[in-house]
């Protein structure tokens, strides 16, 4: 009987322990597509759900699931509640360039999650804290994406071109 009880009690003692462990402290949210470059009047269905599927429902589904894990625990005396990041874009806050239409879109829904959440999270009286900035210009393999397409795929400043027929980052 001695024996089940010490059996009991370790296996508690180390739930209590994995628990204690399982916290996320901070999310932050960078990743996203600028694909596809083109006019908005030649984007497919397909491609829109996609840009969306990256650049805002993974994000926000992924910061809800992971909720619960980012709360302070109780039972943790060294826990914190936790911190979530959004890397906006100054695509999401105004028109972005021609060409951009599924970036912009998406980036705009994804900075309104960012205020969902942040809102919802704090009328729910949790400590968790929800942040968003735009970086401006950072030098990505999306920026080289954007300074490979043609003039076909984005009718956006030439005057920061790098190469004949190319146009650079403008927005």
């Amino acid at each position: 009987m001695t024996m089940s009880f010490m059996t009991t009690m370790t296996t508690t003692t180390r739930k209590e322990e994995e628990e204690k462990k399982k916290q996320v402290r901070f999310l932050v949210h960078g990743a996203g597509s600028i694909h596809p470059i083109k006019s908005v009047l030649e984007v497919q269905p397909d491609e829109l759900r996609n840009a969306m599927i990256v650049n805002c429902e993974a994000p926000l589904l992924l910061t809800t699931a992971l909720y619960p894990y980012m709360e302070k625990s109780p039972k943790d005396p060294d826990s914190v509640d936790g911190r979530v990041l959004h890397v906006s874009s100054g695509a999401a806050h105004g028109a972005p360039p021609v060409g951009w239409s599924c970036y912009g879109i998406s980036k705009a829904a994804f900075f309104q999650s960012f205020k969902v959440l942040e809102r919802e999270f704090r009328e729910k009286g949790s400590k968790v804290i929800v942040g968003s900035f735009k970086p401006g210009v950072v030098d990505t393999a999306m920026q080289g994406k954007i300074r490979d397409s043609s003039k076909d795929d984005i009718a956006c400043c030439p005057e920061l071109s790098q190469n004949e027929g190319k146009y650079g980052f403008c927005y």
